[in-house]
């Protein structure tokens, strides 16, 4: 091969590989957007009232939820299934927030915290890497970080119904019973992982290790 074929072979690559990142932020692009009009219809809960209407605020997340399974299905068509993890930074975050999302849901629903199965079948994606477009485990994770932050900490409706940490330590106690079972804790383990989730919060590392015992 000369030189020439080389850098033309090479610009090519490029080039593939620049419309692949293209076409993955465009879906992703929408299912920012949808992962927002879920929040907007899930924050009332949080209004002094806001538990009144809490089946149809639920049903209405649902029905948002059939439109992020239509583009999870057309994003799994933008790249090869071997290269997930080479264009995994672009849907990283919003899968974390639509793993928090559905865990979101099905806690207003029936107060239990969603596992990762239950969410790879809300979003229409899979468990296991081998198979397809799935959802890791350190963004089902992440997720559910996120839930405990908000449910626990930010909810000014709870933390008056319930008491302050009542519902935290309660969201605790089921996220560690299923990471205990599923022997999650091995995603777990990894400081720099650990650091990501909670580097302002440090306690939270700790009550990790304390309960996994790492």
């Amino acid at each position: 091969m000369s030189v020439t074929e080389m850098f033309s072979y090479i610009q090519g690559f490029l080039s593939a590989d620049q419309d692949i990142r293209e076409d993955i932020r465009k879906v992703v692009q929408v299912l920012e957007q949808t992962a927002r009009e879920i929040l907007t219809v899930l924050q009332s809960v949080h209004q002094p009232s806001g538990f009144k209407d809490i089946p149809s605020k639920c049903l209405k997340a649902r029905e948002l939820f059939c439109t992020v399974r239509n583009h999870t299905g057309e994003l799994k068509t933008k790249f090869p299934v071997e290269q997930y993890y080479r264009y995994h930074e672009h849907w990283r975050f919003v899968l974390q927030r639509l793993a928090f999302l559905a865990a979101f849901v099905v806690y207003l629903e029936s107060e239990s915290l969603v596992t990762r199965e239950e969410v790879a079948k809300i979003l229409a994606i899979e468990v296991d890497r081998e198979i397809g477009f799935h959802l890791d485990v350190e963004d089902y994770l992440a997720g559910m970080f996120q839930e405990l932050e908000l449910m626990g900490i930010n909810s000014i409706s709870l933390k008056t119904l319930l008491g302050y940490g009542v519902m935290q330590s309660r969201i605790y106690g089921e996220l560690f019973k299923y990471l205990k079972k599923t022997r999650l804790m091995e995603s777990v383990r990894s400081l720099e992982f650990c650091i990501y989730l909670r580097k302002k919060k440090f306690f939270f590392i700790i009550i990790i290790i304390y309960f996994l015992n790492l």
